[in-house]
């Protein structure tokens, strides 16, 4: 059936038919264009044609106008008997835009986007204006605006899919005398959220624990299995850890402690406790008292995890509380998996304090082996250095620790958890490191030869459109939005971009297409090297990715980008430039491209990028608007709005 645009009229016509009737029309059109200005006259030949190709004589056309006139008269008369009522849309579904809203106001105000008074303000407006689903918040704030936040997180954690706080007393450092004294801070506690996600998720959850195979990271969690007894056709989850400090109000830190399932590419970060840094023990510890106190709680909720079943005491082996009548009850029951901790991640300033690492000024650069700045020169990047032969295992690990006068951490004590389990990652080691050198010396050299210009600065401005039209050719997302001549080279310093971590991973092609510029413009053994060297770092981050995972490429390609780099560097030092500088993590930067992607497999399993996200989330919804705090307030406030964003995503 074909239904005439014209008249609104359905004719059984055939395709031919239709094709037919359609070109005499267009003939009509473009004959009565330019002869007859009146389009009614038009359109009763359009629908004489229609009629005679579908076969319908006068009397029947004659009929269906009537009856068309009639159906038309009946609505209009409708339309005039209707109420107001009557025009409103029809009812929504159960899914409805009440729902809808109610969840996204929720998430804003968890988020602090805005604040309590004014969520509830919206909430009363929506209410009166008619949406539904919203009387129980009505009246929240409205005769006691600062009770606002307080009847609002309420609302918020009631529907909480995450389990209750875990409450524990760590010592702390007070606020007025500097002392130590104790603070009772919420955990979320590992195997508790594990199984949640278990009873959750059922049959799939055995989806979420299983690596690639083949990959360095299946290997090490079979092993893991043999060493305990536990059956290949086990549950046994493979769990990582993440620790930062992200900036938070306007003048003070927030120190955080995530976890994740490490089998999923990516996966969502899961909250286990924070700090505030102004509450962190003062006592001449750095923090550790603090720090290793929340992690022998960590390293308890981990060792539930090989037992497979549910604790029998808290974490200092003392009876349940009052407050933990629920875990009372659930003493000794099967959690139904095991786990294990299998990642370390974070940066350079975490692993210092976790560990006890002297940092870049200290004689010892390296954790996995024995490069320093003397006589195991760590920018030896060539295959005979004497670091390749001197490797660290986990004991001569702990040795190290000891002899820098450092407690040992906690961790080490996590079923699983050994010195190659810290993970070197891209985003600490190349995209805020080596890469970083790299493409700034590259953007250096190209002022005043790729990037034309009467002076720095206009120089400068060309090679930003030329960048802009790389990323339009290519469609970069993690762009540079501006750049300057401070963020190529700054005064007394060598060359290095200073950008976030993904711009200048993705400035990396840009770079590439510079060398082959500068060499095609002016070929040297200058300029080859630095074509070789971009195009070595492009093999490299190609690998990341791949499934299976191209380890002997990824160890070649990093290779080469080490060697060549110490040659510009060399060729720099001998003409008396200040280019090409070589850190310590050049270093860095191989031990993972060429060791820890033979151990543990593909580097971007465990980059720290999505970690990155998690800590700035943290950091907004812990933001105070004021009021009374205490080391306790910050970390409380985390815990539940983490909590009621899980039932408000």
């Amino acid at each position: 059936m074909i239904k005439c645009v014209f008249c609104h009229l359905h004719f059984g016509m055939s395709k031919r038919q239709s094709l037919k009737a359609r070109l005499k029309i267009e003939s009509i059109e473009d004959e009565d264009r330019s002869t007859s200005p009146n389009r009614k006259i038009i359109n009763v030949r359009k629908q004489v044609i229609l009629e005679e190709e579908a076969g319908i004589s006068k009397s029947e056309s004659k009929a269906l106008s009537v009856k068309s006139k009639s159906k038309r008269s009946a609505a209009s008369k409708q339309d005039a008997n209707k109420t107001p009522a009557d025009d409103t849309l029809p009812p929504l579904e159960e899914s409805d835009s009440e729902d809808e809203f109610r969840d996204k106001i929720t998430n804003i105000y968890l988020r602090n986007k805005l604040s309590a008074k004014e969520s509830a303000d919206l909430i009363r407006s929506a209410h009166k204006s008619g949406a539904r689903d919203l009387a129980d918040c009505s009246k929240i704030g409205k005769k006691q605006p600062k009770n606002a936040n307080r009847d609002l997180m309420r609302k918020c954690i009631k529907k909480a899919t995450l389990p209750k706080p875990y409450y524990a007393s760590i010592p702390v450092k007070d606020r007025k005398t500097g002392a130590q004294t104790w603070a009772t801070l919420p955990f979320l506690l590992v195997h508790e959220v594990l199984f949640q996600i278990c009873v959750a998720m059922g049959m799939a959850f055995r989806d979420c624990t299983e690596f690639p195979e083949g990959s360095g990271f299946a290997k090490v969690k079979a092993k893991f299995a043999r060493d305990h007894g536990i059956h290949e056709d086990g549950l046994l989850v493979p769990i990582g850890i993440h620790g930062d400090g992200v900036p938070f109000q306007k003048k003070s830190s927030l120190e955080l402690i995530s976890w994740n399932l490490c089998c999923i590419e990516g996966s969502e970060r899961n909250l286990f406790g924070s700090i505030e840094k102004q509450d962190l023990c003062d006592c001449g510890c750095y923090g550790r008292h603090t720090l290793d106190a929340m992690l022998e709680i960590f390293v308890w909720s981990t060792q539930a995890l090989l037992t497979g079943k549910f604790p029998n005491k808290r974490h200092d082996s003392t009876e349940w509380g009052g407050k933990d009548g629920d875990r009372a009850a659930r003493s000794g029951e099967d959690l139904h998996f095991k786990g294990y901790l299998a990642q370390c991640r974070g940066d350079w300033q975490w692993f210092k304090w976790l560990f006890g690492f002297k940092g870049w000024a200290g004689e010892n650069v390296c954790w996995r082996c024995g490069a320093n700045k003397t006589d195991c020169p760590y920018w030896d990047a060539s295959p005979g250095a004497a670091w390749r032969v001197l490797r660290y295992g986990t004991g001569m690990f702990l040795d190290m620790v000891r002899q820098n006068g450092v407690a040992i951490s906690p961790l080490f004590s996590c079923p699983g958890f050994d010195m190659l389990n810290i993970c070197i990652d891209v985003l600490h080691a190349l995209d805020l490191g080596l890469a970083q050198e790299i493409v700034g010396n590259v953007l250096f050299e190209a002022l005043g030869v790729f990037a034309a210009g009467r002076n720095r600065k206009e120089q400068v401005q060309d090679l930003q459109s030329k960048m802009k039209d790389h990323y339009k050719r290519m469609g970069t997302k993690n762009r540079i939005n501006q750049l300057t001549a401070e963020m190529i080279k700054r005064d007394g310093k060598a060359p290095k971009l200073r950008s976030k971590g993904a711009e200048s991973r993705h400035i990396v092609p840009f770079a590439l297409e510079i060398a082959i510029a500068m060499h095609a413009n002016g070929p040297n053994d200058h300029t080859l090297t630095v074509l070789r060297l971009v195009s070595a770092l492009m093999d490299f981050y190609m690998t990341l990715g791949v499934r299976p995972y191209p380890v002997e490429l990824a160890k070649k390609a990093c290779r080469a980008v080490c060697l060549l780099y110490v040659a510009l560097n060399e060729e720099a030092v001998a003409a008396g430039k200040d280019a090409w500088r070589v850190k310590p993590k050049l270093h860095i930067f191989q031990e993972m491209g060429e060791y820890q992607t033979e151990q543990l497999g593909d580097p971007k399993s465990y980059w720290c990028y999505t970690d990155e996200d998690f800590v700035g989330l943290c950091s907004e919804i812990g933001f105070s608007r004021g009021g009374p705090s205490t080391a306790e307030t910050t970390p409380g406030r985390v815990c539940d709005r983490f909590r009621a964003l899980s039932a408000h995503p």
